[in-house]
């Protein structure tokens, strides 16, 4: 063979993987629009209405204030169900939209990095602050590891942790793990630059991985289904940046899902005990992963009120002792 041969073997296979990975990319942003299309989208801006930010200020300067921390693929709307009744109980919050979320494009997404997110939370903590004498944080799924994050910088009053998505199953944390490698991730990018996550269709506990239980919740909620695999390094600096040592709250309440298949929620329990932190916990039988979206949505609203407002007292009430 020769060099002329090779090197044209090698600008041919170079055209094919180029040709193939332009042609999985468009697939994926299909992908994208298709399953956003029944949402409100502003083309000027490239911005979906139904995923924008919530800030309300119920009277200044009210004794305290709820920052809503959303997780992966969602947004701002991923606390929905809590927007009114924290209205109705005149408590101020903000619910942010963290950078990358809320577009059709992907091109934020695609280069986020974990610091970009905390600065999020950071700036919006700040911007509460100025409305309330306390800050109270409500984080879900991956926005619990950022909530923890945030405490580092900024004192938080009662830390409310929803799904807490600080230790992933198996083998979500492999794929997370190995999309952080900069080989892996760059072949994976070239062939796959899109996943599509599996989503629950029924009660019956045949959830797939990243999954919402609620149907109805599913197609009102704005989210993502399909997500470029170049974010897998910032949900990694995410969860790796978690030191409990360094998180500053007076009060942990922590509710997850009996059926969530995202969650090592054990593993997050066994941890809190190691480090002698006090916290209180309720387990829901009928949800999943997203605990404000799903079958039981309901009391998890009046549970996280009710924890905002007062000491939260269950009979699944579970702690340890602070040395």
């Amino acid at each position: 063979m020769t060099a002329w041969t090779l090197l044209a073997l090698l600008g041919a296979a170079t055209i094919i993987i180029a040709a193939f990975h332009a042609y999985r990319y468009l697939v994926g942003l299909r992908k994208i629009r298709n399953e956003l299309a029944h949402f409100h989208y502003v083309q000027e801006y490239d911005a979906y209405m139904d995923a924008q930010p919530e800030f309300y200020i119920a009277q200044p300067k009210r004794p305290y204030g709820v920052l809503l921390l959303h997780g992966f693929s969602v947004s701002a709307q991923a606390f929905s169900t809590l927007f009114e009744p924290l209205k109705q109980a005149e408590i101020n919050f903000y619910a942010v939209t963290l950078t990358g979320y809320g577009m059709r494009s992907p091109h934020l997404i695609e280069n986020v990095r974990y610091t970009d997110w905390l600065r999020d939370a950071i700036d919006a903590y700040d911007l509460l602050a100025k409305t309330v004498d306390k800050v109270h944080v409500v984080g879900s799924s991956l926005g619990c590891a950022l909530s923890l994050i945030l405490s580092r910088y900024r004192p938080v009053n009662k830390m409310i942790l929803l799904g807490p998505a600080l230790y992933l199953e198996p083998e979500l944390n492999w794929l997370v793990r190995l999309g952080d490698l900069p080989i892996i991730r760059t072949i994976g990018w070239w062939f796959y630059p899109f996943y599509t996550k599996k989503l629950c269709v029924d009660q019956t506990g045949k959830s797939g991985k990243l999954a919402l239980c609620s149907i109805a919740s599913l197609l009102r909620t704005f989210h993502y289904s399909t997500f470029p695999i170049s974010v897998a390094p910032a949900v990694d600096q995410t969860l790796r940046h978690v030191d409990l040592k360094f998180a500053r709250f007076k009060k942990l309440y922590i509710f997850y899902g009996e059926k969530d298949e995202v969650v090592d929620i054990n593993s997050l329990f066994t941890l809190l005990k190691k480090n002698h932190i006090d916290y209180v916990s309720k387990c829901y039988e009928n949800s999943s992963h997203m605990l404000a979206l799903d079958y039981d949505s309901d009391q998890v609203v009046k549970d996280v009120i009710h924890a905002l407002q007062e000491d939260l007292h269950t009979e699944q009430t579970e702690s340890t002792k602070i040395s």
